[in-house]
């Protein structure tokens, strides 16, 4: 989803500019990088992390999952 809204806007460099400019107004796409790069990123990783914690035989495996 970074690389989608890196292609999307032409004029981010990557020695130049912060990934957070490719969700600011200037953006010619910001909901790209907004929304679907890191809310859905955010979803995935809870997900997975509730799912470790689901099957973890013990409390270090549980605690290992939480810190994702």
């Amino acid at each position: 989803m970074i690389i989608l809204s890196v292609v999307l806007n032409p004029w981010f460099i990557f020695q130049r500019e912060a990934f957070s400019s490719l969700g600011s107004d200037n953006a010619n796409y910001p909901f790209v990088y907004n929304i679907l790069a890191m809310v859905v990123t955010g979803i995935i990783i809870s997900s997975y992390s509730i799912y470790g914690i689901k099957v973890s035989r013990n409390r270090l495996e549980n605690a290992g999952y939480s810190f994702l």
